[in-house]
């Protein structure tokens, strides 16, 4: 009998049963050590076995865990496993900071439907412009970005986010979209840039490292952290 953690996550990896309520012993060797694991493996069992019953802590990994590639995996397995509804409260929550902190995050989602969401923040009026902000910062995935420019030619991008939807567009990694958009808002638009006052202002290196684990590390490596 396997005993150590590590070798019993190996085991139910390597399990290839579609339903593991069918088999209770299974079940009760699983749930005596998951809080014990790792959020990398817990993760990858949660996912594996569709553990509905993990929400809360599904939840907590994509609210307040610091890796990129965990907060995606959660936010994927919460949308699969409780549907837009649950996502849709949480991003519209009367908690602005709540809000906000769930639109970050579950927007790291690329996803038609997360896409989708992100449209309906954004375009809201009715909602405070920062959570608005923050819908639009996360259109910035490859799929939300194709939406975006679409939605920027119908002329569906309210005035008062569309700085951050034309910086998406003239940094994208849609070659065809960034030239399109070039010539759709100035081929000059980095010429307004004072570069002298930029690298006079302090940064937050902090903030900055946070961000990048959010937003950049599952496609980009820094100092041997994230996906290259």
């Amino acid at each position: 009998e396997a005993k150590d953690k590590s070798e019993k996550v190996v085991i139910f990896r390597q399990l290839e049963i579609k339903n593991l309520t069918d088999y209770p012993k299974l079940v009760e060797e699983m749930e005596s050590f998951l809080d014990d694991l790792s959020n990398e493996d817990f993760l990858d069992i949660a996912s594996k076995f569709e553990l509905k019953n993990q929400k809360e802590r599904l939840l907590d990994i994509v609210i307040n865990d610091k890796e990129g590639r965990s907060i995606q995996m959660a936010a994927t397995s919460f949308i699969k496993f409780y549907g837009m509804t649950e996502v849709r409260k949480l991003c519209r929550s009367n908690d602005l900071t709540s809000a906000k902190k769930s639109t970050e995050r579950f927007g790291a989602v690329d996803s038609k439907e997360m896409t989708n969401l992100l449209i309906e923040l954004f375009q809201d009026k009715k909602l405070d412009l920062e959570l608005r902000k923050e819908a639009m910062i996360a259109m910035n995935g490859w799929e939300s970005e194709s939406k975006l420019w679409e939605l920027i030619k119908a002329n569906k991008v309210p005035e008062d986010v569309m700085d951050i939807a034309r910086n998406h567009m003239m940094n994208t990694w849609h070659q065809d979209i960034r030239a399109m958009a070039s010539d759709y808002f100035g081929k000059d638009e980095a010429s307004n840039i004072d570069a002298k006052k930029l690298l006079a202002l302090n940064g937050d290196v902090a903030a900055g490292a946070e961000t990048f684990q959010t937003l950049c590390s599952s496609c980009h490596m820094v100092n041997g952290k994230g996906v290259d």
